[in-house]
């Protein structure tokens, strides 16, 4: 809004767009983090598993939701629960990487499996949204598996 000062940076332009997703990962921490935090945050042990997840999880969100513009979406029913569940897990896991919580490397190998399981449905579709997401999905479950060993 014009004439209030906000309290935070927004360094990326955001849009709909998949590739932009993809190519932003660090526009949601942008959005939710006081650019005070931002290089705090930045030493932490996590965060390239934190940027990785909350990448994942933006993937993933627009791969369901470009699934569900595919002419037979009863083919992609399984594609869209794995998106929406890893997508609720990376997450999840960020959050709790973001406080040092006690249960993140436990979360992070279970995130792992997801990330998985996510990215192997997703490459047995030839949609272009399905396989941009199957690699994300590849690089978040490798940055997840670093983080819980």
């Amino acid at each position: 809004m014009r004439g209030t000062k906000q309290s935070h940076d927004i360094q990326e332009p955001i849009n709909n767009s998949t590739n932009q997703l993809i190519n932003s990962p660090r526009h949601w921490l942008n959005i939710f983090t006081p650019l005070s935090k931002w290089n705090a945050m930045n030493n932490s042990p996590y965060q390239q598993c934190i940027e990785a997840s909350l990448r994942c999880a933006s993937v993933c969100n627009s791969c369901a939701a470009a699934c569900l513009q595919e002419p037979d979406v009863n083919m992609m029913k399984d594609c869209i629960k794995l998106d929406m569940e890893c997508a609720a897990l990376c997450y999840t896991a960020a959050e709790v990487m973001s406080i040092n919580g006690q249960s993140a490397p436990q979360l992070c190998s279970l995130c792992a499996e997801v990330c998985e399981a996510c990215a192997a449905e997703c490459a047995n579709h030839k949609a272009d949204h399905c396989r941009q997401c199957a690699n994300i999905c590849r690089q978040c479950a490798e940055a997840c598996r670093k983080m819980a060993a």
